[in-house]
C-alpha cells in the first residue's frame, strides 16, 4: 500500500510496490501469485472513497525470472548511457502512443517542451528537458525492457 497526498494515482506510485514485490520473490520470500498494490489518495473534496483508491495487479514471475529481470534492470541502469529525456511520465504517454499506432516522440516532446509536469522537473539531473528523447525504435525497446514486466502500472486502475 502507498499513500499519496493528491487525488489521482500515477504509474510511479505502483512501480515501487511492484519492484519491491519482485525483489521479495527473487529473494525466495513468499509473495502472492497475483500481487495487488493499493494506492490511497487525498479524499478531500469528494464524497466517494472509491475515487481516491486505486488497485493494480501484477502476475508474479517465478524466483528465477524475478532475479533475471532485476539483474537485467540493474545492468541497464548501470552500464548503458542515459543521455536522453525519458521520465516515467513520458514513458506512459509514449507507451500509449505506440499502442495506438501514433508517434511516440510527439508524446515525449509534449512533456519535454513543458506542456505537462514530470518528476524530472525536480531533479536529480539539471535541465533534463534539454536532452533529446531516444530515437523511436529505442523508445519502444527501452519501454519493453524496463517496464514490460510491470506494464500494468500504466493501466487505469
Amino acid at each position: 500500500m502507498r499513500l499519496v497526498a493528491r487525488p489521482r494515482s500515477k504509474p510511479q506510485d505502483f512501480l515501487e510496490l511492484f519492484i519491491a514485490a519482485i525483489a521479495l520473490r527473487a529473494a525466495g520470500e513468499p509473495v502472492a501469485a497475483q500481487f495487488e498494490a493499493l494506492v490511497l489518495g487525498d479524499p478531500t473534496g469528494t464524497s466517494s472513497r472509491a475515487k481516491n483508491s486505486w488497485r493494480s495487479t501484477l502476475s508474479m514471475p517465478g524466483p528465477d525470472a524475478a532475479r533475471e529481470y532485476l539483474a537485467q534492470l540493474v545492468a541497464e541502469m548501470t552500464t548503458r548511457a542515459h543521455d536522453y529525456f525519458l521520465p516515467i511520465e513520458a514513458v506512459a504517454l509514449a507507451r500509449k502512443a505506440i499502442l495506438e499506432g501514433k508517434d511516440a516522440l510527439d508524446a515525449i516532446d509534449h512533456i519535454r517542451e513543458g506542456f505537462a509536469p514530470c518528476a524530472s522537473d525536480y531533479g536529480p539531473v539539471r535541465n533534463a528537458h534539454d536532452y533529446e528523447p531516444p530515437d523511436e525504435p529505442e523508445v519502444a525497446a527501452i519501454i519493453q525492457r524496463r517496464f514490460g514486466r510491470v506494464e500494468t502500472i500504466f493501466e487505469d486502475a
